[in-house]
């Protein structure tokens, strides 16, 4: 599959965030970047389908707006949250950057796998769980995320909210 590089001018078939040299050029800028060893070494296509995973995982996100292609940018009425508007054509920083260090994630493994809930059992108290081997509460991509954030709708990251131990909100105070 050709990899076909979303610029802002909506290519049909886009399937990429980014390009292969600006993963190299993060690359060689971040060189304490975990993943960027792997990038170093690995095939063309290799790389090609790390930037697809990347581009798929980003897909997911909510942002703010509303998408005018098959990617997450470029978008309409994105704004930056307490920031500038993101013009219709553009495809910000932030988003590329992201992009970037998600393909180097993805060279070792998914970034999102197929699993259940993964929980093998659940004690009530004190409270404890055990997960099935291999099987963990989920990758949370904090740097990534805290770099998008300001283009995300609140509450639109990937962060799996936990199935119990919710905290319960107290009444107000009544005096």
């Amino acid at each position: 599959m050709a990899l076909i590089v979303e610029d802002g001018s909506l290519p049909a078939g886009a399937n990429a965030a980014v390009t292969v040299a600006e993963v190299d050029a993060f690359a060689a800028d971040n060189t304490m970047t975990e993943g960027v060893a792997d990038w170093v070494g690995a095939t063309i296509p290799s790389k090609e389908a790390a930037i697809r995973a990347a581009t798929r995982y980003l897909a997911g996100l909510r942002w703010r707006g509303a998408a005018r292609g098959r990617l997450a940018f470029p978008r309409s009425g994105c704004t930056e949250l307490n920031g500038p508007a993101i013009g219709d054509t553009e495809i910000p920083w932030r988003y590329q950057e992201a992009a970037c260090m998600l393909t180097l994630k993805a060279l070792s493994g998914p970034l999102l796998e197929d699993t259940a809930t993964g929980i093998r059992s659940v004690k009530a108290g004190p409270v404890d769980v055990e997960f099935e081997p291999g099987q963990g509460a989920g990758t949370e991509f904090t740097e990534v995320l805290s770099l998008l954030r300001p283009l995300l709708q609140s509450g639109g990251d990937l962060v799996t909210a936990p199935i119990f131990g919710r905290p319960v909100p107290l009444p107000p105070d009544v005096f």
